[in-house]
């Protein structure tokens, strides 16, 4: 009886692990935007056909995918897509079209890389944005635009956060250079005090 439970909660947790997996994978699908590269293969054709529809289009400014061979009036949206989808629209068009009816496309979104970055200003040698990487703490990130100038001061170290979160640290405590950072977060380095020169 006690074998059958634990067989019952094991299959349980691993249902919820796949569950769990394949909705982390559907967030990370990238979706269509305007503007956007989509690398487009067509497999199941003979390779000349292969090698004329195979390649990069764009999407234009409309959200239409545009420059797909033998479909030209064919209007196919691709905006909010994920790649599966617009996968989907282009054969579904290809088999209205009675083009190709038994062929696999596969579509790629090719998105630039939108960079990631805390800003630092004040007095910091090399202000404006640093490239954010995952767990950055806020030490590194001074660090990685220069340090603090002679009149900037560890001790007086802003950290500003979207929903307007700020708060002061004095980062050469070390309890505090691990403070562990955002994207988008902005630290502002204060003056010297009198007394720190």
């Amino acid at each position: 009886m006690k074998g059958m439970n634990m067989r019952k909660m094991n299959l349980i947790l691993v249902l919820v692990a796949v569950f769990a997996a394949a909705v982390s994978a559907m967030a990370q699908t990238p979706k269509v935007r305007a503007g956007d590269a989509v690398t487009v293969t067509i497999r199941g054709v003979p390779d000349q056909e292969s090698a004329r529809v195979s390649g990069v289009y764009k999407v234009d400014q409309n959200g239409e995918l545009v420059g797909l061979p033998y479909i030209d009036d064919y209007r196919i949206n691709a905006i909010g897509l994920t790649e599966g989808q617009l996968a989907q629209k282009i054969a579904g068009a290809y088999r209205d079209a009675q083009v190709y009816t038994k062929a696999t496309i596969t579509a790629i979104v090719d998105q630039p890389v939108m960079q990631r970055t805390v800003t630092l200003g004040g007095k910091i040698n090399k202000p404006g944005p640093v490239a954010y990487r995952e767990g950055m703490s806020i030490y590194e990130a001074v660090m990685a635009a220069g340090g603090p100038t002679r009149f900037g001061s560890l001790k007086k170290v802003i950290l500003m956060r979207s929903g307007g979160v700020t708060k002061t640290f004095n980062i050469e405590k070390d309890e505090y250079k691990t403070v562990t950072l955002l994207p988008g977060d902005t630290i502002e380095i204060g003056e010297k005090g009198a007394f720190e020169l």
